[in-house]
């Protein structure tokens, strides 16, 4: 059963090329307080998001740009990395970036997830 965020997606996907997919970095994909955190999943899934040939940005507060930037390209295998700007940010003048979908632990991070991964399962390959 489609949902309406998942639906929303599906709707941006079939009428624009990609989707802009925000991610948070600290406590997202990278365990910023060393505390354990099993983030391989969310890593997986945004790498393949890039695979398919959508937009991925960092989202973040993270000072060491540097360092987001190197952890995204060898742990991710996502190069060239934005951080807190994407490609779309031109048409949307503001103070935030521009986005279909938001990854971030402190705002609905599995929910944001679920239902990209369903949106991404319909369209990329016709099933949920």
């Amino acid at each position: 059963m489609i949902i309406d965020t998942e639906l929303r997606l599906l709707k941006e996907m079939q009428k624009h090329p990609y989707l802009v997919i925000a991610v948070d970095f600290d406590n997202t994909v990278y365990d910023y307080h060393k505390q354990g955190l099993d983030l391989e999943h969310i890593k997986r899934v945004v790498a393949q998001c890039h695979g398919l040939g959508h937009e991925v940005f960092a989202f973040t507060c993270n000072q060491d740009t540097d360092f987001v930037k190197d952890f995204f390209e060898k742990e991710m295998n996502i190069p060239d990395i934005q951080i807190n700007t994407n490609s779309l940010d031109h048409l949307y003048p503001g103070r935030k970036p521009f986005f279909n979908v938001l990854l971030d632990d402190r705002a609905g991070l599995h929910s944001a997830l679920a239902d990209l991964q369903a949106a991404l399962a319909f369209y990329h390959y016709g099933k949920l």
